[in-house]
């Protein structure tokens, strides 16, 4: 089926669709490697400890791999409304795991708790939590997930998408762009989730349609790639932004991974991933780069 897919592709002389198909393996090669390259530390003791410190990112973050390279099998044989619905899930688990491991920053805890009726009156449970959280001192994410796992249902309610987002930009672990881009793709997806309107429905997706057979469509592939990159470049780059903000001082990449990376991201024109890294793993800190 995939290569069915691909062959109406080159049927319908759709040569920029293939070029951005070509890119898909580096793309999901960049996006798994970005947990990695501010993660692994040369050292093997001091990598297991780090591992430990954001074990609920990693977590959180294998998921969405899974999701994503569902939505991409979807997208690849044909089935285009499955595709974008996996593509949500992937985005809600990336982000929400950003939030419960940043919760190990203690600079977090105390400026969720200090404006929490200023900020966070509409989602009083989460400032309880956090309090939980504050009490333990956790050294590692992974007691984070543990003290969360022990809450009541009742006070870890289901966070509104747009509110996560809100929240991890007033506390300055994400920016505007990164929000603009998943409130607005996010929007279109529950669309489609839904089926507001006929055209997102499996027959509308297409120009050819013949019921109980999904024909691949270019132009949708196309519309496809062009929404999957957009999601893994704005979840890549705030991961990395986020990891940067809690680098340890005497932190050693592992040259392998970080020039292999480095090269992903420059391949891909990733421009911000470049200015980011360059910026935490500074020529003063890693002349050896």
């Amino acid at each position: 089926m995939i290569r069915k897919s691909l062959d109406k592709a080159l049927q319908d002389n759709m040569i920029d669709v293939l070029k951005e198909t070509s890119l898909l393996p580096n793309l999901m090669r960049a996006y798994i490697s970005t947990i990695g390259i501010l993660i692994i530390h040369k050292n093997k003791r001091r990598y297991n400890e780090i591992f430990q410190r954001h074990f609920a990112l990693i977590v959180y973050h294998e998921d969405s791999v899974y999701l994503l390279e569902n939505s991409l099998l979807n997208a690849l044989t044909a089935h285009y409304g499955a595709a974008y619905i996996n593509l949500r899930p992937a985005m809600e688990t990336a982000v929400k795991g950003v939030l419960l491991d940043s919760l190990i920053l203690q600079e977090v805890r105390h400026r969720i708790l200090e404006e929490s009726k200023r900020l966070y009156s509409d989602i009083s449970w989460l400032p309880k939590i956090v309090e939980r959280i504050e009490q333990r001192a956790p050294s590692s994410s992974a007691e984070i997930l543990s003290i969360i796992d022990s809450v009541d249902s009742e006070n870890r309610r289901k966070l509104n998408f747009s509110t996560l987002i809100n929240l991890l930009v007033s506390l300055d672990i994400f920016d505007n762009t990164i929000r603009g881009v998943l409130h607005d793709t996010y929007q279109f997806l529950s669309a489609i989730v839904h089926r507001s309107v006929p055209s997102y429905t499996e027959a509308g997706m297409r120009k050819m349609w013949i019921p109980w057979e999904l024909v691949p469509d270019s132009e949708q592939l196309g519309k496809f790639i062009k929404t999957f990159k957009n999601v893994v470049r704005v979840l890549s780059y705030g991961i990395l932004k986020y990891l940067s903000m809690d680098l340890p001082e005497d932190f050693e990449p592992s040259d392998e991974v970080y020039k292999s990376t480095y090269e992903l991201f420059e391949r891909l024109g990733f421009d911000e991933h470049i200015k980011v890294l360059n910026k935490a793993l500074s020529k003063d800190r890693f002349p050896q780069l």
